[in-house]
Order: C-alpha cells, then structure tokens, then sequence
C-alpha cells in the first residue's frame, strides 16, 4: 500500500478512554512485592473462577490442567454460558466433546456451514441466541434441524454476508419451532414470502426485532401484519413497493424503530411514514439517494420524530432522544453508557441503533460510493470511534471492521484515503484500537489488528501507533494461537515495517521470531502472506536481515516458495530472499539462502511463474544471489541461465517472431517455387512453459507443450500452440476454429501438410486483407494474429510454396511494432531479468550459454528500454557476453551496435554509457574479426553483417564518450605541467563515482555492488527491495584493457586508460585491491610507454599518466 501531514497525537499520560485493560497481561499491582512463594490454588474459588472468565478458551483450557481442583473450576457451568466458535473450525467430533460443558449454554456464536451442522450436537438445549457470518452455504435442511432442536431460541441472526441457499421454507421452520423468538435479523434472503411472514405473526407473538437485511423480496403488505414489530430493518432490500409501505406500515402499533437505509426510498414515503404514525419515534435512512437527491426535504418539521441521514447531525439527533443535550456532543453514546439512571424505552433505542448504524456504515464502507467525503470526515469516523467503545461486542467489532474498510479507497491498486486515516487519528482511534487489541476477546483482537494495519499505511499514523505502544501489542498478537489474529498482527507489522524507523523496534519486540513461528505454524494457503511480507521489509535492514536469519527465516522462506500455491505468497517469500541476499559481504545470508536445501531450485522454478511479481521478485532473488561465487554455479546447474533466457524471451516473443517474418520475406515479388530460408530461434528446453506478452491493447499468450531438444520439432510445437492460441481469441469462423482446433489437439503430427494448408490459408488471408492493404495496417494489426502468421510462414517455408509475399516497405514499421512491443514489458521485470543475467555472465561458461539460448537479441530489446535501470543492467549484460568473440558477433548481428551507440551517447546513467562504451571496445579490439569469419548461426548459412561500417559507428561514439569527460583547457595544463593539482582537475572531471564499486576477487572477476532501492505498491504490501548487480570485470580483462593501450586505434587507447583510470582512483572502495593486481600484471611498463608515445591521443597520454599516479599512491598506502 502507499505510504503517506504529521500530526501531534496525545501522550501516553493522558487519561485513557476507560475500557478493560488486557486480563491476559494482568495488573502488576496484583503481584505482591516480596520473593516468598505463592501458592496459587490456595486462592477462593470465586477468585480462580473470575480469573477463568477473563481467559479465552484455549487459555482456561490450559489452566484448567494446573491441578484437579481447576480442572472442576474449568468446568463450571457459569463459565460456559456462551461460545464464540469463529476462530475454530468446529466439526461434529469437537461438538461432542464439549457437549457436557454446554448443558447451560444460552449463546452461540459460529462462522461458516461446517460450524452450523455442528451446533446440534453440543446438546444445548437452552440455548437462547444464535448468531452467525460466511453463512453463504447454509442450506434450508441444517437451519431447520438447528431450529428444531432448541425450541427455547430467542435471537437468531445470519449475515452479514448473504444466505443465498435459505428459502421460505427454512424460515417457516423457524416460525413453527421458536415461539418464543423475539429477535430475528437474516441478510441476503432471495424471497421473503407473504406466507412466511405471516406465519411469524402468528407463531412468534413476542417478535419484537426483524430485520430482513439485503434482500431481493420481501413482502411489504404481510409485513404490516406484525403487530408485535416495535424494530423492523429493511435496510439494502432492492424491489420494495414505498407506496405500499408507506400506507399500511404507519399502522404498526408498537413500532418505534425503522431503519430504510441503502434502499431507494423517497422524500414522499418517509413524510408520510414520519407524519402519520403515532409510535414511530426513530428512522435510519443513510444513504438513500433518491431522499438525498430532494433539495427541498426538511425534517425539522416532524418534532419528535428522529431522521438520521447523511444530510443530518447524527450526534445531534441521537441527543435529541435525552431531556439533557447540553454537554452530550459527538460524546453522546459515551455519555448514555455512563449514565447513572437510565430510561429503559430510550435504553432499547440506542441499543438497536447502535447495531443499524455499526451494520450500515460497513456496507457503506464496502461499497465506497462515490461523494461522501465530507461525511466520513465530519461524521462517520466520528460514529465509528464512539461505536467501537459499545457494550456490544458485535458493535465493536464492525466498527473496527468499519474503520479498517473505509479508509481503502482502492484495493486493487493498494491506496487509502490519508485525510480519513488522519482523522482517526486526531480524534484518539489509535489508542482506542490499540485498547481492543489488547482485550480478551479474539474476534475484537482481530478486527482492531486489521484497521490498525491499514491505518498504518500512512506514515503519519504509523507514527502514532509506535509511539502508543503499537508495535509490542501486535508483536503479541502475531504469537497468538488464534490464526485469524496472528494473520491480521503479521498485516500490521508488514505496513509498520516499511518506516525504517520502525524496523528496530519491532526486531527488539520479538516481532521477527513471531513472524518465522507463525510461518511454521500455517505454511498451507495464502496464510503467509503477510508474515513473509513483513520479514521481506525488515530483511531490507542489515541489522534485522541477520535476526530473520537466526529465527530460523531462511528455512520457512524457503519452504513457503517451494510448497505453497499461492502466488501472493511466492512473491512475498521470493521478495523476502532476495531482501537477504542483498547485504553482499556485510552479513553471511546470501551464502545462507543458496546453502538453504532446494532454495535456488525453488527460485528458478518460480521465474516460469504465470505471475509477473512472482517472476520478477524470483529474477531478484538469483541476481542477489549471483553474488556469491558458489550460488552462481549452482544457479547455472539448477537451470537458471535457461530459465532467465526464456524469461527475457518472454518479454520480448513478439520480437522474435515478427523478425522472423521480416526475415522471410525480402523478396517483392510472389515467389512460384520453393524457397528456403533459415531463421534461428533459441531450443526450448521446458515441458510446460507459458509465455505471456503484452502488445498495446492486446495480449499474446502461448503455451509450449513438451517440445524436443532439436530445433525444428520445437519450433513446430510452438508454432501449433501459437495457432490454438489464435483460433481461440482470433477474429475466425466458428467452423474454421473448430475445425482447426479439433486436428491440432488430436496430435496431427506438426509437419502434416493438411494442417499446415488450413493454416496456411489463413495466413494468407490476414496477410492480404491486413498487412498489404497500407502501411498502418501493419503497426494496428492484432499481434496475435501476427504472430500466429509469423510462425506458419516459418513453419510451411520450403514445404509449400504458395503464399503472398509481404511488400518490402513495410519492414520499417515491422520494426516499429518490435519496439512498442518490448517497451510494453514491465521494467522491474526487464530490470530484475537482464540483472540476474548480468551476474551469471560473469562465468565463461555461462556467458556463451546465455548467447548460444538466444538472451542476445532480447537484451539489446531491453537496451532501447526508456528507463535509467534497465539500461544498466542491459548494458553491463551486454559488456559482459562482448568479452567472449562468439557473443560480440552475435550482438552485431542482433543490431546490436546501433543499440549501444545510442545508450553510448544518450543515456542518462554515467554508468549505462560507460558499459555501452566498454561494450563496444571489446567488440572491435580485433578478436571478434577471425571469429566473423565462421559466424555463430547454428544454421549453414550465417547472417551477413557490415562488420566495417559497425566498426566506424561504434569507434566515433566511443571517441565522443571519452571526450565528454575530458576539458582541453585543463588537458592543456596536465600536457605541460606534472604538477598533482593539474592531473587531479582532469581527474575529478573524468570521475564517474559508480565505478568506485567495482572489484576484482580471488577467481579474477569484478562485481559490481552499487544498490539500487526501489518502491512498490499494494494494498497492505507496500516494501522495498536492495538489489545488487554484477559486472563480468575479469582478471583476464584487466590483460585486455592493458593490450588496448598498445592497439594501433587511438580511440580504443584512450577508452583503455579512461577504464582503468576509474578503477584505480583513490577513494574508491576496492581501488587499492585493482592496483595491486596491476602491478602483478606488469601494467605500470605498458602505461609508461603509452604515456611517453608520440602518436598516442593526448586524452590517453594524460589518463595513462594518472592510472601511473595512482598505482603509485596505492603502492605506498599498502606499504605503510
């Protein structure tokens, strides 16, 4: 979620809002002073019986087992009045078992159908109410059965979400089993029938509360047959006749309670409802638009008679219902608790209403319709906070579930209303929440955990719930062993983690060691959601990275990305690794993490994730974990060079295919005969692997079934299930698709010329009436569909001969498309993908493995990229495959120069230009020039490329790159004077600071340890992420560098000793280290003669002279 003012929140020595402190921590001042021991079952039973009622199940099951005398105490029918079952999936056998304990029970509340068949055997006959949630499921057969059996019922509530599976008939069977029912309240009822009403009326003459909530149908002319009615809620029921109601429910002659709220009621029916009957004494009818729509509607007309709507005072009407309003306020409800002297009918009211307005500013919440900003701000946050301190527990609840809700304003794109949470905050709902968390009971623990997480979002209110003590209170909750409050405590500490600020304070909490158990406790479903997001954050701290480590972090990490289904959790568990992974030599987690059992297996299985933040946060992981010289092997042996490639293709698949057709059609005319030509594209390895590319406003997808180890087997294979692909989602005959689809899934054999005819045909259809109609038509053409082209002309080329050639003119905007078609590709992806490349490639091996797998042609895609980060990462891959020969061919032959010049000339990263520059001096120091003469196609035929003129482009960039680090007027000076003041001006000129962070280890290669920190959004998943990137800088190119400065191009002289400048400047992090392999080397001759050369370039004679300076200056620290 976004995090975003500040705001002076109350001490801690305030007088707090008086609700029951925690009876789980106890009070110190029971604890008597002295060390003398203390013989606890010496206490009164009263004493031991009223501490059991301040204990939740599970704990007074554990007392209960201190001793015998307990255990009795334990079971003590007082305490087993009532049984809140929510947190507990109750199945008949657990029913059973407490069966003897609910002889006295009289209050049951459950969630689900599962709980709702298990109330029948708990054998409470007594039972008097029943209320439960995630009633979706309940049939007509178990509400009946539980109605049946306990006669003695005088609540029932199911919702509030809706019970779709209960008709007329089940709640007949209420109305015939419980005559002595006096409160019934169900929600999202499909028909309220006139019999079933009726039959209320006359079986349950004490009915006195009924609220038919989110309703289709409910009959409103039998409604009015309830004369013992005195609350009747209605609120969300679609398809109600006002005419009627307002003609016949003025009649009631008891009721003094009705709430219309989210209905469609007008200004009209709520007059005459207000004006003509003589009990009504309350209507709740918020948010009703067709009543707010009426300007003229005024209510100040019927006195005595209380409206709350969005346009009203709700404060100030419920304090109308008192003789003294004076000091009553937004304060009112509180006030009404604290009376001394009640009135018992003003009493029943504010209970009901209580309960309609916690319930009908949650739907409100959940719909967030659109203008009432201003409401929420004056007048329901203000609701909500007085609501959360009721007597009612289910009150309480909603309203922190309320809090939690209205503050989203997006929960897809993970966003909240900062003015609400703000407003929260300033009127003391922090420490209220916190007040909740801190009771007893779960389900208020829960609820309050959830709105204090979202609340948290903001970085103001963060704040504040630090400074209240927030972060202790939810660290105990995550220990919790109810699953529903540790779940919503880990979703606190996730938002709380992202303020570095509070990184620490939640460490010294033991929130990090909850945060691992909770994993080990409920590894199954997406229950890991938050506990590995909230150790993702705190891992991006070096401090707590190490805590997460030795609480056991790794391992429950790791297990979550190998075994659990559920993406939201792989990507938080793959994220919270390559959080580990990034601290380099600073800790010992990213040998940790690659040590960990299956822990890379695991990563790179996750790159071929269906899921783009799985992919992405995978990719992270192993370019962090390339760090390490042991992990990067067993990176490559696990497959991770494949399955990086075949990501990086991923993004840019439509590339590939389109220079195919490109690459097939070069001729104008038709061709008459056969004609062969030879495209390579990449072997692909994988049984199953889903390619999704996303292409303007369209999306290609294509899924690869087992192709072979040989070339042109897979290729048929991917060109059949690109087609599928088509003839599902094309613009085709019904006939043609079946037709198609119906000899490619019975296993046509790829190379059957009856298939290929079909598609074939097709093929020539689009490419006529699309792509030879214009030009444009080309750039709009469904990529799909073009595709799916690209490929049968691949496939059928050489086996048939008949189809329409393309004409020639349009290749450039075939270009074009490839473009937009990698600009499209998400760059965290791009970035994450060609980073973990550009580690891997520092291994020989893997370098010409990643260019023999096709990852050439999609980093330069991702060279052209727009953004700063890719362009890094791109470019250090690509400086890395230019080492090897091979590579550097292939690269040219990609396009792959024009690519670097611009990045070269262009890019507003020092560091991408510099890689770009580097890159191409590998590319043409004259090893490449022998190797051209082979080629690198595994066809017989290799492409032909402009070796010279590739040269001429990249040698006068390379020229212009060095220059713009130079100044001739300081050039000038060093020329003609050795003074170290003259040779420092040219220094700092010449200083990019990023290549400071270059270092050359024990197995002669350089990693590059410059981090990058990068910010993302989701609702209650907002973390940021360090991630390291790599720069192939072998001991071996340290010798090419030094050659350089003896090749006959001036050019490539200078970009020599302007490399080696910048990795010897003192002050950089691992210069010293670089000047000693140098001298090992032998350099300090061939720099001496570089800079004494009468024909070398003045900018290398003066950057060789510097390179001297420094080898010297480092020679002399290390000596002292």
């Amino acid at each position: 979620m976004n995090r975003r003012v500040r705001q002076k929140v109350a001490k801690k020595s305030k007088e707090k809002v008086g609700l029951p402190s925690n009876p789980e921590i106890g009070d110190a001042g029971l604890c008597p002073d002295s060390n003398e021991d203390v013989d606890w079952t010496s206490l009164p039973d009263d004493t031991v019986i009223q501490l059991f009622s301040c204990l939740n199940y599970r704990d007074r099951a554990s007392l209960s087992s201190a001793c015998k005398t307990w255990r009795v105490l334990g079971l003590s029918s007082c305490l087993w009045t009532s049984l809140d079952l929510r947190a507990h999936k109750c199945d008949p056998g657990m029913a059973v078992s407490l069966a003897s304990r609910c002889v006295n029970l009289q209050k049951i509340r459950f969630r689900g159908a599962e709980s709702a068949d298990a109330i029948i055997h708990l054998q409470a006959r007594n039972l008097r109410e029943i209320s439960g949630d995630y009633c979706r499921k309940i049939t007509d057969a178990t509400l009946s059965m539980i109605v049946a059996r306990h006669e003695a019922l005088e609540t029932l509530q199911l919702g509030p979400d809706f019970c779709e599976k209960v008709s007329s008939d089940a709640i007949k069977a209420i109305a015939f089993c419980c005559p002595k029912l006096k409160k019934l309240r169900l929600s999202g009822l499909r028909d309220v029938s006139a019999d079933v009403i009726n039959a209320l009326a006359k079986h349950c003459p004490n009915l006195i509360d009924i609220g038919f909530l989110d309703c289709l149908k409910v009959d409103e002319v039998a409604l009015g047959n309830v004369v013992s009615v005195i609350f009747l809620s209605v609120a969300g029921t679609s398809n109600m006749k006002w005419g009627v109601v307002s003609h016949l429910w003025h009649k009631l002659p008891k009721l003094i309670g009705l709430d219309v709220s989210r209905t469609d009621i007008g200004p009209s029916a709520v007059s005459r409802l207000l004006s003509s009957s003589p009990s009504l004494k309350v209507m709740c009818a918020l948010n009703c638009p067709v009543l707010e729509e009426d300007n003229t509607f005024s209510v100040n007309k019927y006195k005595g008679k209380l409206l709350l709507a969005l346009f009203t005072d709700i404060f100030k009407g419920l304090a109308s219902l008192f003789d003294d309003t004076t000091k009553m306020g937004k304060n009112v409800l509180l006030e009404w608790r604290n009376l001394k002297t009640k009135d018992k009918n003003v009493g029943e009211i504010m209970t009901w209403l209580e309960w309609i307005l916690s319930h009908t500013l949650l739907r409100t919440a959940e719909s967030n319709p659109q203008g009432l900003d201003v409401f929420w701000l004056k007048l329901g946050a203000p609701v909500l906070l007085s609501l959360m301190q009721s007597s009612q527990e289910e009150v309480q609840e909603r309203a922190a579930t309320g809090l939690a809700t209205f503050v989203v304003i997006d929960d897809e794109n993970a966003s909240i209303d900062c003015g609400r949470a703000e407003a929260v905050m300033r009127d003391g709902g922090i420490r209220l929440l916190l007040n909740l968390a801190k009771s007893w009971r779960e389900g208020l623990q829960s609820e309050a955990a959830k709105a204090v997480a979202n609340l948290s979002v903001n970085a103001n209110v963060a704040k504040a719930v630090a400074e209240e003590g927030g972060i202790e209170i939810l660290a105990g909750l995550a220990r919790s062993m109810n699953r529903l409050v540790a779940e919503e405590a880990a979703g606190g500490l996730w938002n709380l983690s992202v303020g570095e600020e509070h990184k620490g304070a939640i460490a010294e909490a033991g929130g990090v060691k909850a945060l691992v158990d909770l994993i080990f406790k409920w590894s199954s479903g997406s229950d890991g959601e938050r506990a590995a997001g909230a150790l993702a954050n705190l891992a991006a701290d070096d401090k707590c990275s190490m805590e997460v480590a030795l609480a056991g972090g790794v391992h429950a990490l790791v297990m979550l990305a190998r075994n659990c289904k559920s993406e939201g959790v792989q990507e938080q568990a793959a994220r919270a690794l390559a959080n580990l992974a990034a601290h380099g030599d600073s800790n010992s987690n990213n040998a940790a993490v690659g040590q960990e059992a299956g822990a890379l297996e695991a990563l790179v299985q996750l790159t071929r994730s269906l899921h783009e933040g799985v992919r992405q946060e995978a990719a992270g992981a192993l370019w962090n974990l390339s760090f390490d010289d042991r992990n990067r092997e067993a990176i490559a042996a696990a497959g991770g060079v494949e399955a990086l490639v075949m990501y990086l293709l991923a993004t840019s698949m439509c590339s590939l295919f389109l220079r195919s057709i490109v690459a097939m059609t070069r001729n104008r005319k038709c061709c008459s005969e056969s004609t062969s030509y030879n495209v390579h594209f990449p072997v692909l390895h994988y049984p199953n692997y889903s390619v999704q590319v996303s292409y303007g406003t369209y999306s290609f997808s294509a899924c690869i079934k087992q192709p072979t180890l040989t070339l042109k087997t897979g290729y048929h294979e991917l060109v059949i299930n690109c087609w599928i692909c088509y003839l599902q989602y094309g613009v085709i005959s019904k006939q043609i698709r079946s037709q198609c689809l119906q000899m490619v899934t019975e296993g046509t054999t790829p190379g059957d010329p009856c298939i290929w005819n079909l598609l074939l045909q097709l093929a020539k259809d689009h490419i006529w009436n699309n792509i030879a109609a214009s030009l444009d038509s080309c750039i709009n053409l469904n990529p799909l569909a073009l595709c799916s082209i690209t490929g049968v002309l691949g496939a059928t080329v050489g086996i048939l001969s008949e189809f329409t050639i393309v004409r020639q003119h349009v290749f450039s905007h075939f270009e074009v498309a490839l473009a937009q078609s990698c600009a499209n590709a998400s760059p965290g992806l791009q970035e994450r993908a060609a980073g973990a490349l550009w580690g891997l490639s520092v291994s020989e091996a893997n370098s010409i493995a990643i260019g023999q797998e096709g990852g050439v042609a999609p980093l330069i895609a991702l060279a052209r990229s727009e953004a700063k980060d890719v362009h890094e990462t791109a470019a250090g891959a690509l400086w890395n495959l230019a080492f090897n020969p091979g590579n550097a061919l292939r690269i040219v032959e990609e396009g792959g120069v024009p690519a670097l010049v611009d990045l070269c000339s262009s890019s507003v990263s020092k560091m991408a230009r510099f890689m770009a520059a580097l890159a191409l001096a590998y590319m043409f120091d004259g090893r490449m020039d022998e190797f051209a003469l082979i080629g690198t196609s595994t066809e017989s035929t290799s492409k032909r490329v402009n070796l010279d003129g590739a040269r001429r482009m990249a040698m006068k960039h390379i020229e212009t790159f060095v220059l713009t680090f130079t100044n001739p007027q300081a050039f000038a000076t060093a020329a003609s004077s050795s003074a170290p003041a003259a040779l420092a001006q040219v220094t700092e000129r010449a200083r990019i600071k990023e290549a400071g962070h270059l270092r050359c280890s024990a197995h002669w290669f350089f990693a590059h340890e410059w981090f990058h920190t990068i910010l993302y959004s989701k609702l209650e998943q907002t973390f940021f992420i360090s991630l390291s990137s790599f720069c192939g800088l072998s001991g071996a190119e340290i010798g090419r560098f030094v050659a350089m400065l003896r090749n006959p191009s001036s050019i490539l002289k200078a970009c020599a000793a302007f490399a080696l400048l910048q990795f010897t400047i003192p002050g950089g992090r691992h210069a010293l280290h670089h000047a000693s392999l140098m001298q090992s080397a032998g350099a300090a001759r061939v720099l001496r003669a570089a800079a004494a050369a009468a024909t070398a370039p003045l900018e290398a004679k003066i950057f060789a002279r510097i390179v001297l300076r420094n080898l010297e200056y480092h020679h002399l620290e290390s000596s002292i």
